[in-house]
């Protein structure tokens, strides 16, 4: 594998996505707005509120009624502000089933939401893409290759997104066509030799991909969809566990990998173990290179965590590539000849 790329939050906030810390404020908004619906106007004017109704009338343990689902979310809205995220409050709480299904139905409705106000909703817009990492991506990417040797250049690609937002595809799917000169199937294709992993679950597939749980992109969904997709997202724990299908296609990707970078990426605990598991693993130690951003951290900070994944692959990392004076497209830009296929 040549590059393998880890995306975090900090990435899609170049594209106009929600940090973590706003991600808690949409949820706090979304969540208390479904809960005064379901409280007291008992209306099918609030999909979340209808989703608790719906719940209730068919899970048995819920006892025919939504009153557990209502405490989950007035717990979500009291304590979730306190939290370093989302995913941490879910982790934190991971035995409580109904702030899990609370949780995750607010996390879908505020990235669909965050979605359609993107900067890929105005597709017209190229100006717009310049201002995120997918702009120097999609040139490294595309230098000195035709449209027929794309396939293989994609397959020499990973992409570990732990973001729930689908901004990768879609802009990809765009700009293959803008700058190829192809349609929408003949992108679909092309992007099918691109592995992109989700570990937490993504708001849903989009139109032209395969799969089930189908949402477009920005969709405000209605009851059904939202209930459907909200049971693919993954907490913490739940993307660690074991039986978790894709943890052993990301770590044989990072075990392969001849550059790893990391983009907007928060190097949690549980991520880096999800990434790398607690037990020894060969990595490859030739000529392999690790760039990141740590936007704003500690010089301390910035260290340890170089310290931290020199540990779990073995590699001697230098924390010199772990920029905390770059943004995502700018350290793409910074190492875009280190980076490049050519």
């Amino acid at each position: 594998m040549e590059l393998v790329l880890v995306v975090g939050a900090g990435a899609s906030c170049e594209l106009g996505l929600p940090s973590g810390a706003q991600l808690k404020e949409d949820i706090v908004f979304t969540i208390q707005k479904s809960h005064e619906y379901a409280l007291k106007h008992r209306e099918r004017d609030d999909v979340i509120a209808d989703a608790f109704r719906v719940l209730s009338q068919t899970e048995a343990r819920l006892n025919g009624h939504d009153g557990p689902l209502l405490n989950a979310a007035q717990f979500i809205k009291d304590g979730l502000p306190l939290a370093i995220s989302i995913d941490n409050f879910l982790d934190a709480h991971r035995e409580n089933d109904d702030i899990a299904i609370c949780g995750k139905l607010a996390i879908v409705s505020c990235i669909l939401r965050a979605e359609a106000g993107s900067s890929i909703m105005r597709s017209n817009d190229i100006p717009l893409f310049q201002e995120s990492w997918l702009y120097p991506f999609f040139q490294i990417l595309t230098e000195n290759c035709s449209v027929n040797e794309l396939p293989g250049r994609l397959r020499r690609i990973g992409i570990i997104c732990f973001n729930y937002d689908r901004c990768i595809e879609q802009y990809m799917h765009y700009a293959l066509q803008a700058y190829y000169s192809i349609d929408r199937g003949a992108a679909k294709e092309l992007l099918d030799s691109l592995t992109i992993i989700h570990p937490y679950g993504s708001t849903g597939k989009l139109p032209w991909e395969e799969g089930e749980w189908k949402c477009a992109f920005g969709h405000e969904p209605d009851t059904e969809t939202l209930l459907s997709i909200s049971g693919q997202i993954k907490t913490f724990t739940e993307g660690t566990e074991s039986n978790n299908s894709r943890i052993s296609e990301v770590r044989k990707l990072l075990r392969l990998a001849r550059r790893v970078v990391f983009l907007g990426f928060g190097f949690h605990p549980l991520n880096l173990e999800l990434l790398y598991s607690k037990q020894a693993v060969s990595f490859r130690k030739d000529d392999s290179h690790v760039f990141a951003t740590t936007y704003s951290m500690s010089d301390s900070n910035r260290r340890d965590i170089a310290e931290s994944l020199s540990r779990l692959t073995g590699q001697g990392i230098s924390p010199e590539t772990f920029r905390s004076d770059l943004k995502c497209r700018f350290l793409l830009e910074e190492y875009r000849r280190k980076l490049s296929f050519t």
